[in-house]
């Protein structure tokens, strides 16, 4: 412990106090310090004395450390929520957008063959009965882009157009992955 009445270990306090590097300890010996003793202090350390009179004003105001634990612990799970919000958000995002467009496309009428039609569709574009984990399909005029993803991962694209007697389609594939 410095003794604050030796001027040289004083200033070094001082000094490590205006480098923000003292403890709450160290603040607390100079308050007490510094009220008590105002009679021939140096410019600096006149400053000084002020600043600590008046940051002792705002103490009350400080949280306890049980409130600034908790805080800590609260604030250390914040960062995941953001994310998860911005990920939730983009995906309804994608579900509205993917179905105003697919309102669009089909001129907001519904057919009572649409279920039947996309299981002929994907049906014909799962060869040898593929495991896939799902089908993205895109209407495109009289076609319909059509991209698997398998159950590995992996995914293809085609184009799925009816025949002209619409007995059956043609598949083109656009891109495979293997």
């Amino acid at each position: 412990m410095k003794d604050l009445y030796d001027l040289t270990q004083r200033r070094q306090l001082l000094q490590r106090y205006l480098n923000a590097e003292t403890t709450a300890a160290e603040e607390r010996r100079l308050l007490d310090f510094y009220s008590q003793n105002s009679d021939s202090l140096t410019p600096e350390e006149e400053d000084v004395r002020l600043l600590l009179l008046s940051s002792r004003q705002t103490d009350e105001f400080l949280p306890s450390e049980e409130k600034a634990v908790e805080f800590d612990r609260l604030m250390s799970h914040r960062p995941l929520l953001r994310p998860l919000l911005w990920t939730a958000s983009v995906a309804a995002s994608l579900v509205v957008l993917f179905l105003a467009t697919a309102h669009l496309l089909t001129g907001g009428k519904a057919t009572a063959d649409t279920s039947l039609d996309v299981a002929d569709i994907t049906s014909a574009t799962n060869f040898a009965g593929e495991q896939v984990a799902s089908f993205w399909l895109r209407p495109v005029g009289d076609a319909t882009i059509v991209t698997k993803t398998r159950a590995d991962g992996t995914s293809a694209s085609y184009i799925v157009c009816p025949t002209d007697d619409e007995e059956g389609f043609h598949v083109v594939p656009i891109n495979i992955e293997l």
